[in-house]
């Protein structure tokens, strides 16, 4: 399990890719390998909540996007992905990647 808060023993959640463009479009492919529903409420990008079609369900494959911002190409950052029950699955994604 990569994240931590919330039921995340019946939500699990991974992130199969990411495509992180130059421009700084972050699309995030996700998948609910858990036992229970899940619904994103937040993203967050580097500790700055990033706005997207929110909330959204993750099925088997879901993709969300697009995540904007100022980050800097060839860094490293944390993604953190908040269900509404407050379980927190952290990733890292490297900007203007894909992955």
């Amino acid at each position: 399990l990569m994240g931590g808060g919330g039921a995340q023993v019946k939500e699990q959640v991974i992130l199969e890719a990411y495509e992180w463009t130059a421009s700084g479009a972050l699309k995030l492919y996700l998948r609910n390998v858990g036992a229970s529903a899940v619904t994103v409420v937040a993203i967050y990008v580097g500790g700055t909540q990033n706005t997207a079609s929110l909330p959204i369900a993750v099925k088997a494959a879901t993709s969300i996007g697009t995540l904007t911002g100022g980050f800097s190409s060839g860094t490293a950052y944390t993604v953190k992905v908040v269900t509404d029950t407050g379980a927190v699955f952290s990733f890292s994604c490297i900007a203007g990647s894909s992955g």
